[in-house]
């Protein structure tokens, strides 16, 4: 971890497996499964590139936790890709079915829990509500 900027060191290989290492950085990041709507635990998934190897490198920010029958399989036929987009730190990945449709999905939120449910989330703006001034007399 970076002492600096508490982010996560980014691990690589020249080779198409990752280490054992990078593979328990990757779990510990993302935390399900990356595949749009699937939540299966990461540990119980295929650990992926997100850009085929050798194009894409064999680091964490190119690898991700795919259920196998859901989401890496179809992605390995062609039937699904996918691309990060945004900052490196957010993760995000965008999905495209042949049907031209796209989603985007990010690494599970461990910070989530410790959020009040009425407060916004980060960078969402807080609701305007209306004032609850006196009636005047």
């Amino acid at each position: 971890m970076d002492h600096v900027t508490g982010s996560a060191l980014e691990l690589g290989t020249d080779r198409y497996r990752p280490t054992p290492a990078m593979i328990e950085q990757v779990r510990a990041l993302d935390g399900h499964c990356r595949g749009p709507g699937c939540t299966a635990d990461a540990r119980r998934c295929d650990i992926d590139h997100h850009t085929a190897w050798p194009e894409g490198a064999t680091v964490v920010g190119n690898l991700g936790p795919l259920d196998r029958r859901r989401h890496h399989r179809p992605k390995t036929a062609g039937l699904t890709s996918c691309q990060a987009v945004g900052e490196p730190s957010q993760r995000g990945l965008r999905w495209r079915t042949l049907t031209g449709r796209d989603y985007v999905t990010y690494p599970k939120s461990w910070t989530e829990a410790q959020r009040d449910p009425g407060a916004p989330s980060p960078g969402e703006e807080p609701p305007n509500e209306p004032r609850e001034d006196p009636p005047p007399f």
